[in-house]
């Protein structure tokens, strides 16, 4: 697997189109979407460590998109 192959596959509809479909079941799963989704993806219920991990990495992404929002927002109203 190189470099350009991976980032084909990231960009890929169908991955996209999985990735999407992951989301939405693990938002159903209603108290804990994030052991679910970890249950689906891996068979197995996460380790203490491994739910941690999961959700400071969702707590940081959920910012990184709220600064891209808030960037692309002010980007906007300034060329306005």
């Amino acid at each position: 697997n190189t470099p350009l192959q991976a980032l084909v596959l990231l960009n890929d509809v169908n991955y996209v189109e999985a990735a999407h479909a992951l989301a939405v079941r693990m938002m159903s799963a209603g108290a804990d979407p994030l052991a679910h989704g970890f249950r689906l993806a891996t068979g197995r219920s996460p380790k203490p460590e491994e739910a941690s991990e999961l959700l400071s990495y969702f707590n940081q992404q959920q910012l990184n998109v709220q600064r891209a929002a808030l960037k692309l927002y002010w980007m906007y109203v300034l060329t306005q």
